[in-house]
């Protein structure tokens, strides 16, 4: 008997395999603010669609979960009948910025964003010139179907302007660093650590010729500490 999926909102159903909450596994971490549910609706009813090019295969919810559907799989191991039975069962993501999860069909895996396979399904294919943005969070693993929408590369960077995201404007931070380097660099050149000027009469070279410069004041001021410590005095 082929199980029918039911998209609703309620507790597991053995018989049905049907799994819905109210707050995604995904997003259960995630603060009021970073999920963007507004205060009239605090919870947000979970539905369940069939992820475009796996139909029978795997459900992507309205809340940003992936679960593959109970069913029967070719395997020569599995005994006579050569069939194996998957149980439902929810997918874990993976990613650094962007969720991703791997779907199989016939034997090839494939990986796929999550925020993709949610506006395919509730909302339909990405049109030409367009791409996926997340707003008004600016949490990339918030793939809630509030959250996301179709857009083109000009609204995304307002996005990322309005969301604080963007780094026009803005100096890259290994510039601040290279920066703050070569000033510290130039600092050695022109002074000792201790502030006295590497110049004149203060300036120490190397009688080999090595390119060393010393500070003068600091050299007398340590020959003058390890002579009193010779000598048996505190310096």
């Amino acid at each position: 008997m082929t199980v029918q999926p039911v998209y609703e909102c309620g507790k597991i159903d053995r018989t049905t395999h049907v799994l819905s909450t109210r707050t995604s596994p995904l997003t259960a971490h995630l603060s009021r603010q970073e999920r963007a549910v507004p205060e009239s609706t605090p919870d947000e009813i979970e539905e369940w669609r069939p992820v475009v090019g796996y139909v029978g295969l795997y459900e992507v919810s309205s809340l940003g979960a992936v679960r593959t559907l109970p069913r029967k799989t070719a395997n020569v191991r599995a005994g006579r009948n050569g069939r194996q039975a998957v149980r439902g069962r929810l997918l874990a993501p993976s990613g650094v910025r962007y969720l991703r999860v791997t779907l199989t069909k016939d034997g090839k895996p494939k990986g796929h964003h999550i925020h993709r396979l949610v506006l395919e399904s509730f909302i339909g294919s990405c049109p030409a010139g367009m791409l996926a943005r997340h707003f008004p969070s600016r949490n990339t693993k918030d793939n809630r179907l509030a959250n996301l929408r179709w857009g083109t590369p000009e609204e995304n960077q307002a996005d990322r302007l309005f969301q604080g995201t963007s780094n026009r404007g803005k100096p890259n931070p290994q510039v601040e660093v290279a920066v703050a380097a070569s000033a510290s660099q130039r600092r050695s050149r022109l002074e000792c650590k201790n502030g006295h000027p590497l110049d004149g009469d203060n300036l120490y070279l190397r009688p080999d010729g090595k390119p060393q410069r010393g500070c003068r004041v600091c050299r007398t001021a340590a020959r003058h500490r390890y002579e009193q410590r010779q000598r048996g005095e505190q310096p």
